[in-house]
Protein backbone atom coordinates (compact mmCIF):
# COMPACT_ATOMS: atom_id res chain seq x y z
CA UNK A 1 0.00 0.00 0.00
CA UNK A 2 1.13 3.55 -0.57
CA UNK A 3 1.42 5.13 2.80
CA UNK A 4 0.97 7.14 5.26
CA UNK A 5 -0.69 10.50 4.47
CA UNK A 6 0.68 13.54 4.84
CA UNK A 7 15.59 19.93 2.40
CA UNK A 8 18.73 19.72 0.34
CA UNK A 9 19.86 19.86 -3.35
CA UNK A 10 18.69 16.93 -5.47
CA UNK A 11 21.26 14.38 -6.56
CA UNK A 12 20.43 11.44 -8.78
CA UNK A 13 21.80 8.15 -7.44
CA UNK A 14 24.69 6.79 -9.48
CA UNK A 15 24.30 3.20 -10.78
CA UNK A 16 26.77 1.89 -8.17
CA UNK A 17 24.83 3.60 -5.39
CA UNK A 18 21.61 2.11 -6.70
CA UNK A 19 23.16 -1.36 -6.69
CA UNK A 20 24.30 -0.92 -3.10
CA UNK A 21 20.91 0.37 -2.03
CA UNK A 22 19.13 -2.54 -3.71
CA UNK A 23 21.48 -4.98 -2.04
CA UNK A 24 20.65 -3.31 1.28
CA UNK A 25 17.21 -4.87 1.15
CA UNK A 26 18.87 -8.30 1.45
CA UNK A 27 21.84 -7.34 3.62
CA UNK A 28 22.12 -8.48 7.25
CA UNK A 29 20.50 -6.18 9.80
CA UNK A 30 22.68 -3.92 11.92
CA UNK A 31 23.80 -5.18 15.34
CA UNK A 32 21.33 -4.71 18.17
CA UNK A 33 21.70 -1.45 20.05
CA UNK A 34 20.97 -2.44 23.64
CA UNK A 35 19.57 0.11 26.08
CA UNK A 36 19.53 -0.95 29.74
CA UNK A 37 16.40 0.02 31.65
CA UNK A 38 17.56 1.80 34.81
CA UNK A 39 16.15 0.77 38.15
CA UNK A 40 13.11 2.83 38.97
CA UNK A 41 12.40 3.70 35.33
CA UNK A 42 8.72 4.48 34.79
CA UNK A 43 8.51 5.36 31.12
CA UNK A 44 10.11 4.98 27.72
CA UNK A 45 10.59 8.04 25.54
CA UNK A 46 10.28 7.25 21.84
CA UNK A 47 11.92 9.80 19.55
CA UNK A 48 11.39 9.37 15.84
CA UNK A 49 11.10 10.91 12.41
CA UNK A 50 8.74 10.67 9.47
CA UNK A 51 5.16 9.65 8.96
CA UNK A 52 4.36 6.43 7.10
CA UNK A 53 6.18 3.30 5.95
CA UNK A 54 9.20 4.98 4.34
CA UNK A 55 9.10 3.10 1.01
CA UNK A 56 9.33 5.07 -2.22
CA UNK A 57 8.39 8.72 -2.53
CA UNK A 58 8.23 11.06 0.44
CA UNK A 59 5.38 13.48 -0.29
CA UNK A 60 6.98 16.21 1.81
CA UNK A 61 10.28 15.43 0.14
CA UNK A 62 8.67 15.96 -3.26
CA UNK A 63 7.34 19.30 -2.03
CA UNK A 64 10.81 20.44 -0.93
CA UNK A 65 12.34 19.25 -4.21
CA UNK A 66 9.73 21.15 -6.23
CA UNK A 67 10.35 24.30 -4.19
CA UNK A 68 14.00 24.01 -5.21
CA UNK A 69 13.13 23.84 -8.89
CA UNK A 70 13.30 20.07 -9.44
CA UNK A 71 10.82 18.79 -12.07
CA UNK A 72 8.36 15.99 -11.40
CA UNK A 73 10.20 13.44 -13.55
CA UNK A 74 13.47 14.08 -11.74
CA UNK A 75 11.64 13.76 -8.41
CA UNK A 76 10.25 10.39 -9.48
CA UNK A 77 13.64 9.17 -10.74
CA UNK A 78 15.09 10.08 -7.35
CA UNK A 79 12.54 8.03 -5.42
CA UNK A 80 12.24 5.13 -7.91
CA UNK A 81 15.75 4.75 -9.38
CA UNK A 82 16.13 2.39 -12.31
CA UNK A 83 12.61 2.99 -13.63
CA UNK A 84 11.46 4.64 -16.85
CA UNK A 85 8.29 6.36 -18.05
CA UNK A 86 5.48 5.00 -20.19
CA UNK A 87 1.76 5.30 -20.80
CA UNK A 88 -1.27 3.67 -19.15
CA UNK A 89 -5.00 4.17 -19.55
CA UNK A 90 -8.33 2.39 -19.35
CA UNK A 91 -10.71 2.12 -16.42
CA UNK A 92 -10.35 1.10 -12.80
CA UNK A 93 -12.81 -0.45 -10.34
CA UNK A 94 -12.87 1.11 -6.89
CA UNK A 95 -14.54 -0.40 -3.84
CA UNK A 96 -16.42 2.39 -2.07
CA UNK A 97 -15.95 1.44 1.56
CA UNK A 98 -17.73 4.62 2.66
CA UNK A 99 -21.01 2.96 1.59
CA UNK A 100 -21.69 0.35 4.24
CA UNK A 101 -25.35 -0.07 3.40
CA UNK A 102 -26.47 -3.38 1.85
CA UNK A 103 -28.07 -1.61 -1.11
CA UNK A 104 -26.99 1.07 -3.60
CA UNK A 105 -28.84 4.38 -3.40
CA UNK A 106 -28.36 7.34 -5.76
CA UNK A 107 -29.92 10.77 -6.10
CA UNK A 108 -32.20 11.40 -9.08
CA UNK A 109 -30.71 13.60 -11.77
CA UNK A 110 -31.03 14.40 -15.46
CA UNK A 111 -29.82 11.55 -17.66
CA UNK A 112 -29.79 8.93 -14.87
CA UNK A 113 -29.94 5.35 -16.17
CA UNK A 114 -30.17 1.94 -14.55
CA UNK A 115 -28.79 -1.11 -16.32
CA UNK A 116 -28.69 -4.82 -15.61
CA UNK A 117 -25.00 -5.70 -15.32
CA UNK A 118 -23.73 -7.71 -18.28
CA UNK A 119 -26.86 -7.14 -20.41
CA UNK A 120 -28.34 -4.42 -22.61
CA UNK A 121 -31.48 -4.05 -20.50
CA UNK A 122 -31.60 -0.36 -19.51
CA UNK A 123 -34.08 2.11 -18.01
CA UNK A 124 -33.94 5.85 -18.63
CA UNK A 125 -35.21 6.72 -15.19
CA UNK A 126 -36.49 10.18 -16.04
CA UNK A 127 -38.64 8.71 -18.82
CA UNK A 128 -40.17 5.57 -17.31
CA UNK A 129 -43.93 5.01 -17.72
CA UNK A 130 -44.80 5.46 -14.06
CA UNK A 131 -45.32 9.18 -13.47
CA UNK A 132 -44.42 8.94 -9.78
CA UNK A 133 -41.11 7.32 -10.68
CA UNK A 134 -40.22 10.12 -13.10
CA UNK A 135 -40.25 12.61 -10.21
CA UNK A 136 -38.65 10.37 -7.59
CA UNK A 137 -36.02 11.88 -5.27
CA UNK A 138 -33.85 8.74 -5.16
CA UNK A 139 -33.33 5.39 -6.82
CA UNK A 140 -31.84 2.25 -5.39
CA UNK A 141 -30.73 -1.25 -6.29
CA UNK A 142 -31.70 -3.62 -3.48
CA UNK A 143 -30.33 -7.19 -3.44
CA UNK A 144 -32.89 -9.96 -3.01
CA UNK A 145 -32.59 -13.69 -2.46
CA UNK A 146 -31.83 -16.01 -5.34
CA UNK A 147 -29.42 -13.65 -7.11
CA UNK A 148 -32.14 -11.11 -7.93
CA UNK A 149 -32.15 -7.33 -7.50
CA UNK A 150 -35.03 -4.89 -7.06
CA UNK A 151 -34.96 -1.52 -8.83
CA UNK A 152 -36.81 0.88 -6.56
CA UNK A 153 -37.60 4.59 -6.39
CA UNK A 154 -38.41 6.85 -3.46
CA UNK A 155 -41.67 8.73 -3.52
CA UNK A 156 -42.67 9.09 0.08
CA UNK A 157 -41.62 5.51 0.80
CA UNK A 158 -39.76 3.06 -1.43
CA UNK A 159 -41.70 1.67 -4.42
CA UNK A 160 -40.69 -1.07 -6.81
CA UNK A 161 -40.26 -0.50 -10.55
CA UNK A 162 -38.78 -3.89 -11.50
CA UNK A 163 -37.11 -7.05 -10.24
CA UNK A 164 -34.26 -8.47 -12.32
CA UNK A 165 -32.04 -11.50 -12.31
CA UNK A 166 -28.51 -10.36 -11.59
CA UNK A 167 -27.30 -6.98 -10.39
CA UNK A 168 -27.77 -3.32 -11.37
CA UNK A 169 -25.61 -0.28 -12.02
CA UNK A 170 -26.29 3.45 -12.45
CA UNK A 171 -24.80 5.96 -14.90
CA UNK A 172 -25.69 9.50 -16.01
CA UNK A 173 -24.30 9.89 -19.51
CA UNK A 174 -20.81 10.88 -18.36
CA UNK A 175 -22.02 13.22 -15.61
CA UNK A 176 -21.42 12.47 -11.91
CA UNK A 177 -23.85 10.24 -10.03
CA UNK A 178 -24.43 11.09 -6.37
CA UNK A 179 -24.26 8.17 -3.96
CA UNK A 180 -26.31 8.20 -0.76
CA UNK A 181 -24.33 6.30 1.86
CA UNK A 182 -25.00 5.58 5.54
CA UNK A 183 -26.87 8.29 7.48
CA UNK A 184 -27.65 10.15 4.26
CA UNK A 185 -24.04 11.13 3.53
CA UNK A 186 -23.72 12.08 -0.15
CA UNK A 187 -20.69 11.83 -2.45
CA UNK A 188 -20.64 12.35 -6.23
CA UNK A 189 -18.75 9.88 -8.45
CA UNK A 190 -17.92 9.93 -12.12
CA UNK A 191 -18.45 6.87 -14.28
CA UNK A 192 -20.61 3.94 -13.15
CA UNK A 193 -21.85 2.97 -9.69
CA UNK A 194 -22.44 -0.79 -9.54
CA UNK A 195 -24.00 -3.00 -6.89
CA UNK A 196 -21.80 -6.08 -6.40
CA UNK A 197 -23.41 -8.93 -4.44
CA UNK A 198 -21.56 -9.64 -1.19
CA UNK A 199 -21.84 -11.45 2.11
CA UNK A 200 -23.68 -8.54 3.76
CA UNK A 201 -26.02 -7.85 0.86
CA UNK A 202 -24.12 -5.74 -1.64
CA UNK A 203 -20.99 -3.63 -2.08
CA UNK A 204 -20.73 -0.44 -4.10
CA UNK A 205 -18.06 -0.33 -6.80
CA UNK A 206 -17.21 2.74 -8.86
CA UNK A 207 -16.03 1.92 -12.40
CA UNK A 208 -14.31 5.01 -13.74
CA UNK A 209 -11.70 6.13 -16.25
CA UNK A 210 -8.23 6.10 -14.73
CA UNK A 211 -7.71 9.83 -15.34
CA UNK A 212 -11.03 10.67 -13.67
CA UNK A 213 -10.16 8.39 -10.76
CA UNK A 214 -6.98 10.41 -10.22
CA UNK A 215 -9.02 13.60 -9.95
CA UNK A 216 -10.57 12.14 -6.82
CA UNK A 217 -7.26 10.80 -5.47
CA UNK A 218 -4.54 13.43 -5.91
CA UNK A 219 -6.15 16.24 -3.83
CA UNK A 220 -6.84 13.67 -1.10
CA UNK A 221 -3.20 12.60 -0.98
CA UNK A 222 -1.44 16.00 -1.12
CA UNK A 223 -2.63 19.63 -0.87
CA UNK A 224 -3.57 20.65 -4.39
CA UNK A 225 -1.96 24.07 -3.94
CA UNK A 226 1.47 22.65 -3.21
CA UNK A 227 4.12 23.46 -5.87
CA UNK A 228 2.87 22.22 -9.24
CA UNK A 229 5.78 19.83 -9.85
CA UNK A 230 5.16 18.10 -6.50
CA UNK A 231 1.48 17.65 -7.37
CA UNK A 232 2.46 16.35 -10.81
CA UNK A 233 4.84 13.85 -9.19
CA UNK A 234 1.95 12.69 -6.98
CA UNK A 235 -0.32 12.36 -10.02
CA UNK A 236 2.17 10.12 -11.83
CA UNK A 237 2.88 8.05 -8.70
CA UNK A 238 -0.84 7.60 -8.03
CA UNK A 239 -1.54 6.65 -11.66
CA UNK A 240 1.31 4.13 -11.63
CA UNK A 241 0.24 2.62 -8.32
CA UNK A 242 -3.35 2.17 -9.51
CA UNK A 243 -2.23 0.59 -12.79
CA UNK A 244 0.06 -1.79 -10.88
CA UNK A 245 -2.73 -2.87 -8.53
CA UNK A 246 -5.13 -3.35 -11.43
CA UNK A 247 -2.62 -5.57 -13.22
CA UNK A 248 -1.15 -7.58 -10.36
CA UNK A 249 -3.44 -7.37 -7.33
CA UNK A 250 -7.03 -7.03 -8.57
CA UNK A 251 -9.74 -8.40 -6.30
CA UNK A 252 -12.00 -9.43 -9.16
CA UNK A 253 -15.06 -7.28 -8.60
CA UNK A 254 -12.77 -4.35 -7.77
CA UNK A 255 -9.13 -3.35 -8.26
CA UNK A 256 -8.44 -0.93 -5.40
CA UNK A 257 -9.89 0.27 -2.11
CA UNK A 258 -10.81 3.93 -1.61
CA UNK A 259 -8.76 4.14 1.61
CA UNK A 260 -5.11 4.16 2.71
CA UNK A 261 -5.17 0.41 2.11
CA UNK A 262 -4.49 1.63 -1.44
CA UNK A 263 -5.08 5.34 -2.15
CA UNK A 264 -7.58 7.73 -0.59
CA UNK A 265 -10.33 8.42 -3.14
CA UNK A 266 -13.13 10.92 -2.67
CA UNK A 267 -14.79 10.83 -6.09
CA UNK A 268 -15.91 13.92 -7.96
CA UNK A 269 -16.78 15.61 -4.65
CA UNK A 270 -13.06 15.75 -3.77
CA UNK A 271 -11.79 17.27 -7.03
CA UNK A 272 -9.72 20.46 -7.06
CA UNK A 273 -8.85 22.54 -10.16
CA UNK A 274 -5.12 22.70 -9.35
CA UNK A 275 -4.89 18.93 -8.92
CA UNK A 276 -6.85 18.39 -12.13
CA UNK A 277 -4.35 20.60 -13.97
CA UNK A 278 -1.48 18.47 -12.69
CA UNK A 279 -3.28 15.33 -13.87
CA UNK A 280 -3.88 16.78 -17.33
CA UNK A 281 -0.25 17.95 -17.56
CA UNK A 282 0.92 14.36 -16.98
CA UNK A 283 -1.90 12.65 -18.87
CA UNK A 284 -1.43 8.85 -19.00
CA UNK A 285 2.24 9.07 -17.89
CA UNK A 286 3.29 6.30 -15.50
CA UNK A 287 6.46 5.06 -13.83
CA UNK A 288 7.42 1.78 -15.51
CA UNK A 289 9.76 -1.10 -14.77
CA UNK A 290 10.55 -3.72 -17.39
CA UNK A 291 7.64 -2.56 -19.52
CA UNK A 292 4.97 -2.72 -16.80
CA UNK A 293 3.60 -0.25 -14.22
CA UNK A 294 5.84 0.11 -11.16
CA UNK A 295 4.74 -0.41 -7.56
CA UNK A 296 5.10 3.27 -6.67
CA UNK A 297 4.60 3.24 -2.92
CA UNK A 298 4.70 6.61 -1.18
CA UNK A 299 4.24 8.04 2.29
CA UNK A 300 4.03 11.46 3.89
CA UNK A 301 7.60 11.65 5.16
CA UNK A 302 10.48 9.18 5.43
CA UNK A 303 12.41 11.02 8.13
CA UNK A 304 15.34 11.71 5.85
CA UNK A 305 16.06 8.08 4.90
CA UNK A 306 14.44 5.93 2.22
CA UNK A 307 13.71 2.33 3.23
CA UNK A 308 14.14 -0.56 0.78
CA UNK A 309 10.95 -2.34 -0.16
CA UNK A 310 9.78 -5.34 -2.14
CA UNK A 311 10.96 -4.07 -5.55
CA UNK A 312 14.49 -3.33 -6.84
CA UNK A 313 13.60 0.34 -7.36
CA UNK A 314 12.43 0.74 -3.73
CA UNK A 315 15.87 1.34 -2.25
CA UNK A 316 17.46 2.37 1.03
CA UNK A 317 19.53 5.50 1.25
CA UNK A 318 19.63 9.05 2.52
CA UNK A 319 16.89 11.26 1.07
CA UNK A 320 18.19 14.60 -0.15
CA UNK A 321 14.80 16.30 0.18
CA UNK A 322 12.71 15.04 3.07
CA UNK A 323 12.40 17.81 5.70
CA UNK A 324 12.73 15.24 8.55
CA UNK A 325 9.48 15.69 10.44
CA UNK A 326 10.35 14.79 14.04
CA UNK A 327 8.02 13.52 16.76
CA UNK A 328 8.14 12.28 20.35
CA UNK A 329 5.93 9.84 22.24
CA UNK A 330 6.12 8.80 25.89
CA UNK A 331 5.06 5.23 26.81
CA UNK A 332 4.61 4.10 30.40
CA UNK A 333 6.88 1.17 31.21
CA UNK A 334 3.91 -0.66 32.69
CA UNK A 335 2.43 -0.82 29.16
CA UNK A 336 5.35 -3.06 28.15
CA UNK A 337 4.80 -5.26 31.19
CA UNK A 338 1.08 -5.52 30.45
CA UNK A 339 1.75 -6.42 26.81
CA UNK A 340 4.50 -8.98 27.65
CA UNK A 341 3.58 -10.07 31.20
CA UNK A 342 5.70 -13.24 31.22
CA UNK A 343 8.81 -11.13 30.53
CA UNK A 344 8.68 -10.04 34.15
CA UNK A 345 10.40 -6.83 35.15
CA UNK A 346 11.78 -5.19 31.99
CA UNK A 347 15.56 -4.88 32.21
CA UNK A 348 16.67 -4.15 28.67
CA UNK A 349 15.35 -2.82 25.36
CA UNK A 350 17.27 -3.33 22.10
CA UNK A 351 16.65 -2.46 18.47
CA UNK A 352 18.21 -3.55 15.19
CA UNK A 353 17.98 -1.16 12.26
CA UNK A 354 17.79 -1.72 8.53
CA UNK A 355 21.16 -1.18 6.80
CA UNK A 356 21.72 2.18 5.10
CA UNK A 357 18.30 3.38 6.27
CA UNK A 358 19.08 5.66 9.19
CA UNK A 359 17.07 4.73 12.29
CA UNK A 360 14.40 2.65 10.51
CA UNK A 361 13.87 -0.21 12.95
CA UNK A 362 13.93 -3.84 11.83
CA UNK A 363 13.32 -5.51 15.22
CA UNK A 364 12.69 -4.58 18.84
CA UNK A 365 13.80 -6.99 21.60
CA UNK A 366 12.24 -6.72 25.05
CA UNK A 367 14.21 -8.49 27.77
CA UNK A 368 12.98 -9.02 31.32
CA UNK A 369 13.66 -11.12 34.36
CA UNK A 370 11.28 -13.78 33.02
CA UNK A 371 12.17 -13.94 29.33
CA UNK A 372 12.93 -12.20 26.04
CA UNK A 373 10.60 -11.25 23.18
CA UNK A 374 11.49 -9.95 19.71
CA UNK A 375 8.99 -8.29 17.37
CA UNK A 376 9.32 -6.40 14.11
CA UNK A 377 9.69 -2.65 14.04
CA UNK A 378 6.40 -2.40 12.14
CA UNK A 379 4.57 -4.45 14.77
CA UNK A 380 6.06 -2.31 17.53
CA UNK A 381 4.96 0.80 15.67
CA UNK A 382 1.43 -0.55 15.37
CA UNK A 383 1.28 -1.54 19.04
CA UNK A 384 2.63 1.80 20.27
CA UNK A 385 0.65 3.91 17.79
CA UNK A 386 3.74 5.58 16.33
CA UNK A 387 3.87 7.69 13.19
CA UNK A 388 6.63 5.58 11.66
CA UNK A 389 9.06 2.77 12.43
CA UNK A 390 12.04 5.14 12.39
CA UNK A 391 12.69 5.70 16.09
CA UNK A 392 14.92 5.33 19.16
CA UNK A 393 13.93 4.08 22.62
CA UNK A 394 15.07 5.90 25.77
CA UNK A 395 13.98 4.44 29.14
CA UNK A 396 13.87 7.10 31.83
CA UNK A 397 12.65 7.81 35.30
Amino acid sequence: MPHHSLSLPWKRLAPAAVALAVAAGLAPQSPAAATPVPAGAARVVVEGEGYGHGHGMSQYGAKVAAERGVGHRAILRHYYPGTSFGKVGGRIKVLITADRTPDLQVVSRTGLKAKVVGTKRTWRLGKVKKRAARTASRWRAKPLRGGRTALQYKKGGWRRLAVVKGSLEFTAGGRPVTLVARKGHRVAYRGTLRLVPGSRGGDTVNIVKLEQYLQGVVPQEVPALWPAEAVRAQAVAARSYAAYERRYDSHGAFDVYDTTADQVYGGASAEHPAASRAIRATRRVAVMHRGAPAFTQFSSSNGGWMLAGSMPYLVSGRDAYDPVNRWRVVLPLRAFQQRWPSAGRITDLAVTTHPRAGTWVDTVTITGTGGTYTISGDDFRSWAGLRSASFRLKPTR
